[in-house]
């Protein structure tokens, strides 16, 4: 395990918005690419170090090996 900002690079800070505000949650890449493939599958947008993925339903652990963090939010719609 190396450190990477204070974040160990087998660990990923995962961050979820929603209409009621956020949570916060440190998770190993196997459990956050569940999260983030359940969170995309129901329209959230899923950054990764700041980068929308635009695949997020087909994620795997191995596309996390290398992210430290991940923001999911709603997903907006314009109109």
């Amino acid at each position: 395990m190396e450190n990477f900002g204070g974040v160990s690079v087998d660990e990923i800070v995962v961050q979820i918005a929603d209409k009621s505000g956020h949570a916060t949650m440190v998770m190993a890449p196997a459990a956050a690419a569940v999260e983030v493939r359940n969170q995309a599958r129901a329209g959230a947008w899923v950054f990764a170090d700041g980068q929308l993925l635009s695949q997020a339903t087909q994620l795997g652990e191995s596309d996390l090996a290398d992210v430290a963090n991940v923001r999911v939010v709603p997903g907006l719609v314009g109109g």
